[in-house]
């Protein structure tokens, strides 16, 4: 009995010095994994990656960000906070976001494409994206492209993959029919869960180009199918949606950086507008879309955010578009060539500015996303 009571009080003993120590660290400043997230998020800035849509122009973007992951070496995924897009922007970062390796712990998960990757997957599947639809009614009662060729092509590249297991917080925005409403589709809400493929081909479904997508969250609160089509009806350039949403997100940060990219901006005046539509009648659609959906949505978006007191940080990447080239399916080769062209072009005459970001993501670390499943 005494050597037990003996073993009993040396445990005890054990137990309240082990308590004690823990105590003397919480005080002196020891930090648990969480403590360290909570304080880099509050040093760090908070590096947002936003990518406007555009259909075949996403080329753009994806050239730029080619260049960016060359010339810091690194991926795109470890140089921001949150990414996130509309449209062809919505297809670019899920994917520069998704892992390869899903099914195994996070700890260990690494990226399945790099932005050469996605630059294949517009050239190769272009074809696809875009088939005809072989009605004789497409363009007026039916979509002008087969969605079910896009949707395979979303299989492929996506898979099975679940949005909330992105690499680090992604967001697509996509309008919802029924609701009136833009819909914000974040990997990092886990009330609700859907396939990546959904979420991108919800935001891509472009209205006279693609039929609209209706879908159901795997896990939710309801599992009634809802109608999405486009995000760019309401934010081809999505910053300002991102920007908020990362405000919620990190809301210890003091800090926010923006890299904003866009896939092309035509200058030309009203008057020139007019008179090449009437030299070429069926370029008035280009026209029409590039006028309200992107170069009308952009602006605002633009300057808000160079007023926003918020942002310490802000670069618009966005290219003269030369009107040849505006329209959102135009997949001859030669097209893909003038824009790759054009974005080299454009970044070699920007060379100052573009590798002061270089040095900057090089340098700098972004705040570090909450723990997965965290969130």
């Amino acid at each position: 009995m005494t050597s037990k009571y003996k073993k009993g009080k040396y445990l005890q003993v054990l137990g309240l010095t082990f308590c004690f120590l823990m105590m003397l660290l919480s005080k002196t400043g020891a930090s648990t994994e969480l403590d360290f997230l909570s304080k880099n998020v509050e040093n760090c800035p908070v590096r947002i990656l936003s990518i406007d849509g555009g259909g075949v122009r996403g080329i753009i973007p994806l050239t730029f960000l080619s260049w960016l992951e060359t010339e810091t070496q690194k991926r795109s995924y470890e140089m921001f906070s949150i990414v996130g897009g509309t449209s062809a922007g919505s297809m670019i970062a899920a994917a520069i976001t998704q892992p390869a390796n899903p099914d195994e712990d996070f700890h260990n998960w690494y990226p399945k494409y790099k932005a050469d990757d996605l630059i294949n997957l517009f050239l190769n599947e272009k074809c696809n994206i875009f088939r005809k639809n072989e009605s004789y009614l497409s363009g007026i009662l039916k979509p002008l492209y087969d969605s079910s060729s896009l949707d395979q092509v979303m299989d492929r590249y996506y898979g099975k993959t679940t949005f909330d297991k992105s690499l680090i917080p992604t967001a697509t925005v996509s309008f919802d029919v029924w609701a009136r409403k833009l819909k914000i589709f974040k990997s990092w809400d886990k009330k609700e869960i859907y396939f990546t493929k959904d979420v991108v081909r919800s935001s891509a479904a472009a209205p006279i180009l693609f039929s609209a997508h209706s879908v159901a969250p795997l896990k939710g609160p309801s599992t009634l199918y809802s109608t999405y089509i486009d995000g760019a009806i309401l934010a081809t350039n999505p910053t300002a949606h991102l920007l908020a949403e990362a405000k919620a997100l990190y809301p210890k940060s003091k800090t926010f950086e923006v890299v904003s990219l866009g896939t092309g901006l035509n200058e030309d005046s009203i008057s020139s507008r007019v008179y090449k539509v009437m030299r070429s009648p069926y370029k008035l659609r280009d026209h029409v879309l590039e006028a309200c959906l992107i170069r009308g949505q952009s602006a605002p978006v633009e300057a808000s955010m160079e007023k926003d007191p918020d942002i310490n940080f802000n670069l618009r990447f966005n290219p003269v578009l030369d009107s040849d080239y505006l329209a959102l399916d135009d997949i001859r080769e030669d097209t893909f060539t003038h824009l790759r062209n054009l974005t080299t072009r454009y970044i070699h005459e920007n060379a100052d500015q573009f590798k002061t970001l270089v040095k900057r993501l090089k340098e700098t670390q972004p705040a570090s996303p909450p723990l997965h499943g965290s969130i």
